[in-house]
C-alpha cells in the first residue's frame, strides 16, 4: 500500500477536507431573507491547470490533482410582496470555499461564460423575468502558508432587475434562478391585484423548469442561440438569425420586410415526441406573433432544423425585440428559447439617412494595366442627411463579390442631403493580363458600415459586364502532369510543369500545392511553396516533388497555385486536377477557426487592452498545445507577417467542442495614429495538421489608434559640423519613439524647419547652436549640438574640445561622443582608449570590459592641429558567463501525435540550444514546436536542453517531462451488486464491476456511490456515501472490486435506488459518458425494526468442520515503496509493510508499520490486523482497527480501518489494502509472498 496516503502525509495535508462556509457579504440592497438558503451547485476536487499552481473548475468532480472545493448560491429579493408593474431586485450569491493538500499561495477560480436566468412559477405559469450574460467572472481565493491544509473563501454579487408583468395573476409565488443546469434555492413572493379573468387558452402556457439532469460535457454554444432550461423541456430548440453578426452592429428591420430565421429542434426525451408545432415570435412576452410552423414527430436524440420566414407584422411598434420560440404539443410547452442577441424594429419615417447606389459606369476602353475609372451615383433615401463615407469598388468575375476579393478602387462620398444625389469615382490600373479578361464593376457604399443607416441591406450595386483588353508581360499557367501515390498509400509524388506564355521572362514566384477534400471540398493540407526559377517568355519548367500529407484518410484532388505579384493573368495562376487520388491518412484530425471580441473602440499606442478568444474545434480529434497569435494589422487582410502583439496558448480543446480566453495584448509603442485591424490567427505555423489549413484567421476588427503614449527623444546628425561660409549643412533626424513634428531652430535668426530631415546654409562666420524639438500625443523632448562657420577669406588654428556622457545609453558599457570643437575646415580622430578608433562628429563607442579609458579627440587643419583628453570610467563588474539552461514547455501531456511548445529560459545571453526530445529527434531552434508521435520513445518522456555561448555551454534536463498516451477512446461501464434489503446504520458490502470497452489507454478512475429516490443521479438531491478509487481495467476487461458502507439511521426507511457513479470527475476522456451509472434498488428498514423471522427448517443439517489448510498457513510479507513505485516520487522515504500470518484453521493475524520522510517532515504509524483465509475461493479477508499515525510534530490520529481483500495467486496473494477515515477511503495494489 502506498503510503502517501496515505496515512502520514496527504492525510494529515488535507484528505479530509473541512468545508468552512462564512456569512455572506451583502453589498448592494437590503435582501429579503425569508426562503434564502445556499444551493450547491459544484462540490469536488479541483484540476490545475498551469505549473503556477493556477487552479481553475471545469465542472463536476474534476480530476483530483491537488485539493478540493465547494461552490454554493442562493437567490434574495429587496422585499417579499409586490405589485403588478413593481421592480423586483433580485440578488445572486455565489459563494466558493475549498482547501488544499499543499502548502503556498495559490489560487482557486471559476471563469465561464454564463447566462443566468430568473424565475416566477405557480401552479404551472412559468415567467421567465431576465436574462443576464456573465460573460465571465471569478471567484478567486489565496492560500496560506501558515494554514495546512490552505482554506480559500471567497463571494460574488449579481444584481438584477425588472419588473412584474402587468398580466401576472394575483397570489403566491416561488421565486428562483437557474446557472446553466444548476437550480438555486425558491423564495415564496406575493402578488397583489385584482384577478384578472381566467383565459381558456393553454397553448400559451409553458410548464415548470424541469429538474436538471448533470452535464457531462456542455455543448458547444455559437453565437446566440440556445436558451436557458424554460420547463418540463422534452424538446432543446435554438434559433439564429441575421442579429447574430459577429461585428456587434444593430441589426435594423421595417414591418412589412420578411425576417428569416434558422431553427434547431432536438428531442432531449426517451420517448417520441409526436407531431407538434413552432411557433415564432418578437419579444420573450409574446409581443408580436409572427407565425409557426408543424414539425412532424421526433424520435429520442433526434433531431430537425431548417429556415423559417415571416413578415413583420405592419403594426409592429419601433423598437428593440429579442426573437421567441416555442415548442407547443397539445396546449403544453415542450420546450422553449430566445436569441443571444436584439433586433431592432424601425420604421421608413425613422430619423436615418439610407443611402442607396443607383447607377454605376465605367470608363472605356478598359485596357490591361492603364488607368479604369469606376463612376457611382449615390442618392439619399432616408429621412435624415448622411454624413460622409468611403466608396469601395471591385472588379469581380461573377455578379457577386467573393470572399477575399480585393478592394479595386475607393472613392469619398461626403454629406448628403435627404432626396439628394452625388457622383463618386475611383481610378486604378486595370489588371494585367495576356488576354482578354471579362469583369463586372461592382461598388459598396458605406464600405466600413460609418453610417447607421435604416436599411443595411440596399449598399451593394453590380454593373454592367466588361472586356479588359489584354497587354504584355509575364504569364505563368501551372499544369499538374501526374499525381501518384506509393504502394502504402501515405506518400504522394507530383510531376508538374510551369509554362510562360508571357512575353518577358518571368523572375521570382512560388509553386504551392495542397490537397482538396473529394468530399468537402475544403483544403485539407497545404505543403511548403517551392521557389520558382526564372523561366523564358514561352518557355517550360519541370520537375517532381514528393510529400507525405497528414490527413485523413480520403480521396483528395492535387491543387498547385502560384504566386508572382508582376503575373499578368492571375486568373490562371492555379491548376487543380480532375481525379483524385486515395491516401491512407493519420486518422481523425481537428479543424479551428477562431474569433475575436469585445475590443475597445480605440487605444493609444503603448495601451494594454483586453480581447476575448474562442477557438472552436469542429474536426474529429482532440488537439493539444493550440497556440493563437493575435495580429496588429494597416490592412483588414490579417496575416503571420503582421504585427504580433500577443499569444496564448490552449492546452487542450476536445473535437466538437471550443475554448475561450480573455487575452491582455499591447498596441506598440510607436504605433501611428490611423484606422488599424486587429485578428487572431489560430495554429498560425500550421504545427497541428487539421482537415482545412485555409480558415485559421478570425474576422478582422477594426481599432482607432490615437498615438504614442510614451514622448520621443530627440537626437540628429550633421553634416559637415564645420566650414567656410557661406556652409551648407545637411541635419538627420535620428529621434525614437516616433514623433509626430519637428521643429528646428538653427541658431542664426532664420525662420528654421518643420522638416523632418532638412538642409540649412550658414551665411555667416559663427558658432551656432542648433536644437531640434520633437513631439507625438505624449509629449516633447528637444536636443542641441553645435555648428562652427569661419571666414572666407582665413584659416585659424583649430581648438580641440571634446564631449563624452553616458546620458540616454543603453548600458554601463556605451558611451556619447561629441566634438564641440573650433576647427574651420578641419578633420578629427577619436581615439578611445582601448585600441578603437572613429572619425564620425557625433558618435557612440561600447567597451566589452570594465576599467579607465583615456579618450584622446585630436583636430586638424591646414593651420595647425589640437588635442582634447577626457576620461571614460567602465564601472559595471559584469562579464559574459557561461549560460545556465532552464525551459518552459506546454502541454505536459495528451495522446499522440501531441504537439508540445518549448520556450527557452536560459540565462546568460545563449547563442546555441540543442534539444533532445527522448525519441531519437533533436532541434537546434531557440523555441521549437515538436509533434511526439509515440515512435522511439516510452510514455514518459525526459527532456534535454543544452545552451551555450563563447563562455562554455550548461544543460538541463527534467525527467518524465512530457506523459503521452495512444490516440485511441475508452469507456467505462459500471454495474453495482449486492444485498437488496438493508437495515439503516449496518456495514453491507456491494461488489462493483467497471468493464472497458474501446482500443484507448484505460486510466485509473473512480466510483462514487449515492443514495437516490430514483434511478436517476441529481446532483442537488441524491445523498453522497462513499468514494472508492483505483479502478483500471485493460480495454475489453473488467475489474470488480467491494465497497463497504452503511447508510446513516436519520434516513427514513423505504425503497431506495443505490447509484454507483464511474469517472465522474472525468479522470479519463471517454467516447461515451452516458453509460456511467450503475443502479441497485434496495429495500431500507430502520435498525429499531424487528426482522422477519427466518423460514421454518425442511431438514436438520450438521455444521461441517472447519477445513484446516496446512497447504497455505505459514507466515507472509507485502511490502509497498512508494517512492520507487512513483505513487509519491517527490518523497525522500515511503515504505509501508503488512506482515500476517495464516493459522491451519484459516483465522488471520498480522501487523502494519508504515514510515514516511519528506523535506516538510516525517510520520510513522503501526496498527493490527485479524481476519479469516477461504480455501473454496482462495481468499484473504483481514482488517485492522488500531492503525495510529504520529507525524513529526506531535500530532497523532487513528484511522477508523484498514482493510485487505486479496486472492490467493501462486505462493502468494494479490488484492488491494482500503484505509478509511470518515466518509473518506482510498485503495491501493497489495502484493503478499511467504516470508
Amino acid at each position: 500500500m502506498s503510503t502517501r496516503n496515505k496515512i502520514p502525509q496527504t492525510w494529515y495535508d488535507g484528505l479530509i477536507i473541512v468545508m468552512v462556509l462564512l456569512g455572506i457579504l451583502w453589498f448592494a440592497v437590503p435582501v429579503h431573507a425569508s426562503g434564502s438558503g445556499y444551493s450547491t451547485f459544484f462540490s469536488g476536487p479541483m484540476v490545475a491547470v498551469s505549473d503556477d499552481a493556477l487552479h481553475t473548475w471545469t465542472g463536476i468532480g474534476a480530476a483530483p490533482e491537488s485539493g478540493n472545493a465547494l461552490a454554493e448560491w442562493q437567490i434574495q429579493t429587496d422585499k417579499d410582496s409586490y405589485a403588478p408593474g413593481d421592480t423586483i431586485q433580485v440578488t445572486l450569491d455565489m459563494h466558493l470555499s475549498g482547501s488544499y493538500g499543499e502548502s503556498g499561495s495559490e489560487k482557486v477560480k471559476i471563469n465561464e461564460p454564463t447566462q443566468i436566468t430568473v424565475y416566477l412559477d405557480t401552479s404551472g405559469l412559468t415567467v421567465p423575468l431576465t436574462f443576464s450574460l456573465i460573460d465571465s467572472f471569478e471567484l478567486e481565493g489565496i492560500g496560506d502558508d501558515n494554514l495546512v491544509p490552505n482554506q480559500v473563501d471567497n463571494t460574488i454579487t449579481r444584481i438584477l432587475s425588472f419588473n412584474v408583468p402587468e398580466d401576472v395573476k394575483a397570489g403566491t409565488y416561488s421565486l428562483y434562478a437557474y446557472f446553466e443546469n444548476y437550480k438555486t434555492n425558491n423564495l415564496d413572493i406575493s402578488i397583489s391585484g385584482e384577478e384578472p379573468p381566467v383565459t381558456p387558452e393553454i397553448t400559451k402556457t409553458p410548464t415548470s423548469p424541469p429538474t436538471p439532469k448533470p452535464t457531462v460535457k456542455p455543448a458547444s454554444t455559437p453565437s446566440g442561440s440556445h436558451a436557458p432550461p424554460m420547463g418540463s423541456t422534452q424538446v432543446e430548440l435554438s434559433i439564429t438569425g441575421p442579429y447574430d453578426s459577429e461585428s456587434g452592429k444593430k441589426f435594423y428591420i421595417r414591418p412589412g420586410e420578411i425576417l428569416t430565421q434558422t431553427y434547431s429542434a432536438k428531442n432531449t426525451g426517451s420517448s417520441e415526441t409526436g407531431n407538434f408545432v413552432l411557433k415564432f415570435y418578437l419579444g420573450v412576452n409574446k409581443d408580436k406573433y409572427l407565425g409557426e410552423i408543424q414539425i412532424s414527430s421526433l424520435s429520442p436524440s433526434q433531431s430537425k432544423s431548417g429556415p423559417a420566414s415571416f413578415t413583420i407584422p405592419s403594426d409592429t411598434p419601433d423598437g428593440e425585440y429579442s426573437s421567441y420560440l416555442e415548442a407547443v404539443k397539445d396546449g403544453k410547452v415542450i420546450g422553449a428559447c430566445r436569441s443571444w442577441l436584439p433586433l431592432w424594429v424601425q420604421k421608413s419615417s425613422g430619423d436615418k439617412p439610407d443611402l442607396i447606389p443607383m447607377v454605376l459606369t465605367i470608363s472605356k476602353p478598359a485596357v490591361s494595366g492603364q488607368p479604369l475609372t469606376l463612376t457611382c451615383t449615390v442618392k439619399n433615401q432616408g429621412s435624415i442627411a448622411s454624413g460622409p463615407c468611403q466608396i469601395a469598388f471591385y472588379l469581380s468575375r461573377e455578379k457577386i463579390v467573393p470572399s477575399g476579393t480585393p478592394v479595386f478602387a475607393t472613392g469619398s462620398l461626403g454629406s448628403l442631403s435627404v432626396g439628394n444625389t452625388l457622383q463618386v469615382s475611383g481610378t486604378a490600373s486595370a489588371p494585367e493580363s495576356a488576354y482578354s479578361e471579362y469583369y463586372y464593376p461592382v461598388a459598396k457604399v458605406d464600405s466600413s458600415n460609418q453610417i447607421a443607416e435604416t436599411a443595411e441591406n440596399n449598399n451593394l450595386i453590380v454593373g454592367e459586364g466588361f472586356d479588359i483588353q489584354p497587354g504584355g508581360g509575364v504569364n505563368l499557367i501551372p499544369l499538374i502532369t501526374s499525381a501518384t501515390v506509393s504502394g502504402d498509400k501515405k506518400t504522394l509524388s507530383i510531376a508538374y510543369s510551369v509554362r510562360n506564355s508571357g512575353q518577358v521572362s518571368s523572375s521570382g514566384g512560388t509553386l504551392t500545392f495542397s490537397l482538396i477534400s473529394a468530399d468537402s471540398g475544403v483544403q485539407s493540407a497545404t505543403f511548403d511553396p517551392i521557389p520558382l526559377p526564372s523561366i523564358l517568355a514561352s518557355g517550360v519548367h519541370s520537375a517532381t516533388v514528393k510529400y507525405t500529407p497528414l490527413v485523413e484518410t480520403g480521396d483528395y484532388y492535387v491543387r498547385g497555385t502560384i504566386e508572382l505579384s508582376s503575373d499578368i493573368n492571375q486568373g490562371d495562376n492555379t491548376y487543380t486536377t480532375q481525379k483524385t487520388i486515395h491516401i491512407e491518412g493519420s486518422g481523425s484530425l481537428p479543424e479551428f477557426s477562431t474569433l475575436l471580441s469585445k475590443a475597445p473602440s480605440s487605444a493609444k499606442a503603448g495601451d494594454t487592452i483586453s480581447l476575448q478568444n474562442i477557438v472552436y474545434n469542429t474536426g474529429s480529434a482532440d488537439a493539444n498545445g493550440v497556440y493563437v497569435g493575435v495580429y496588429l494589422s494597416m490592412d483588414s487582410q490579417i496575416s503571420n507577417s503582421d504585427t504580433l502583439i500577443g499569444s496564448h496558448q490552449y492546452d487542450n480543446i476536445f473535437h466538437e467542442y471550443y475554448a475561450y480566453k480573455t487575452l491582455s495584448v499591447t498596441i506598440p509603442v510607436g504605433t501611428q495614429s490611423g484606422t488599424w485591424y486587429l485578428g487572431a490567427i489560430v495554429d498560425p505555423d500550421n504545427a497541428i495538421p487539421e482537415k482545412d489549413e485555409g480558415n485559421n484567421r478570425s474576422d478582422p476588427i477594426s481599432i482607432q489608434i490615437l498615438g504614442s503614449s510614451e514622448k520621443p527623444v530627440a537626437g540628429f546628425d550633421a553634416t559637415p559640423v564645420s566650414g567656410i561660409a557661406p556652409l551648407t549643412v545637411s541635419f538627420t533626424d535620428t529621434s525614437t519613439g516616433d514623433p509626430s513634428s519637428w521643429s528646428w531652430d538653427f541658431g542664426d535668426g532664420s525662420s528654421g524647419s518643420s522638416a523632418k530631415s532638412p538642409s540649412h546654409t550658414f551665411q555667416k562666420e559663427g558658432s551656432y547652436i542648433v536644437t531640434l524639438t520633437v513631439s507625438n500625443d505624449a509629449g516633447s523632448n528637444k536636443v542641441s549640438h553645435i555648428i562652427i562657420v569661419n571666414k572666407a577669406d582665413e584659416t585659424e588654428k583649430p581648438e580641440a574640445l571634446a564631449g563624452v556622457s553616458q546620458k540616454d545609453t543603453p548600458d554601463p558599457f556605451t558611451f556619447r561622443f561629441a566634438d564641440y570643437s573650433y576647427n574651420p575646415g578641419g578633420t578629427r580622430v577619436w581615439d578611445f582608449g582601448d585600441g578603437t578608433s572613429s572619425t564620425e562628429a557625433f558618435t557612440t563607442h561600447t567597451y566589452t570590459k570594465p576599467g579607465t579609458y583615456k579618450i584622446i579627440l585630436t583636430v586638424k587643419n591646414t593651420a595647425g592641429s589640437d588635442t582634447d583628453q577626457k576620461w571614460a570610467r567602465v564601472t559595471d563588474t559584469s562579464l559574459p558567463v557561461v549560460p545556465t539552461a532552464d525551459f518552459t514547455f506546454s502541454p505536459s501531456s495528451g495522446p499522440v501525435p501531441l504537439t508540445v511548445r518549448f520556450t527557452d529560459k536560459s540565462l546568460g545571453d545563449p547563442t546555441a540550444w540543442t534539444w533532445e526530445f527522448g525519441d531519437k529527434t533533436t532541434s537546434e531552434e531557440k523555441n521549437p514546436v515538436h509533434i511526439f508521435t509515440g515512435e522511439n520513445s516510452p510514455l514518459s518522456i525526459s527532456v534535454k536542453l543544452t545552451v551555450s555561448n563563447n563562455q562554455g555551454s550548461n544543460f538541463k534536463i527534467i525527467e518524465d517531462a512530457i506523459q503521452i498516451r495512444a490516440a485511441k477512446e475508452v469507456d467505462y461501464i459500471v454495474s453495482i451488486d449486492g444485498q437488496n434489503e438493508i437495515i439503516s446504520g449496518t456495514e453491507y458490502k456491494f461488489p462493483t464491476t467497471v468493464s472497458t470497452t474501446g482500443d484507448g489507454f484505460a486510466h485509473q478512475v473512480d466510483v462514487r456511490y449515492y443514495l437516490s429516490e430514483d434511478a436517476v443521479y441529481q446532483i442537488d438531491k441524491d445523498t453522497f456515501l462513499a468514494h472508492m478509487h483505483g479502478f483500471g481495467a485493460d480495454p475489453g476487461t473488467s475489474m470488480t472490486k467491494t465497497a463497504s458502507f452503511s447508510i446513516a439511521e436519520s434516513v427514513t426507511p423505504g425503497s431506495y435506488y443505490l447509484i454507483a457513479y464511474v469517472n465522474q470527475g472525468k479522470e479519463a476522456v471517454e467516447s461515451d459518458y452516458s453509460n456511467n451509472v450503475g443502479v441497485l434498488p434496495v429495500t431500507m428498514r430502520a435498525s429499531s425494526q424487528a426482522a422477519p423471522p427466518p423460514p421454518s427448517p425442511t431438514k436438520t443439517t450438521t455444521p461441517e468442520p472447519v477445513q484446516v489448510s496446512n497447504e497455505v498457513s505459514g507466515n507472509y510479507i507485502a511490502i509497498h515503496d512508494g517512492v520507487a513505485s512513483g505513487v509519491n516520487p517527490s518523497a525522500i522515504r515511503d515504505i509501508n509493510t503488512i506482515r500476517f500470518t495464516i493459522a491451519p484453521d484459516n483465522s488471520v493475524t498480522g501487523t502494519n508499520e508504515w514510515v514516511f520522510e519528506s523535506e516538510t517532515g516525517s510520520a510513522n504509524g503501526y496498527g493490527t490486523y485479524s481476519g479469516s483465509y477461504t480455501p473454496g475461493t482462495g481468499g484473504l479477508e483481514m482488517k485492522c482497527t488500531d492503525g495510529r499515525n504520529t507525524h513529526s510534530d506531535g500530532t497523532t490520529y487513528t484511522l477508523d480501518s484498514i482493510t485487505v481483500e486479496a486472492t490467493r495467486s501462486g505462493e502468494g496473494f494479490i488484492g488491494t489494502v482500503t484505509p478509511r477515515l470518515g466518509d473518506y477511503f482510498e485503495t491501493y495494489d497489495f502484493k503478499a509472498f511467504r516470508a
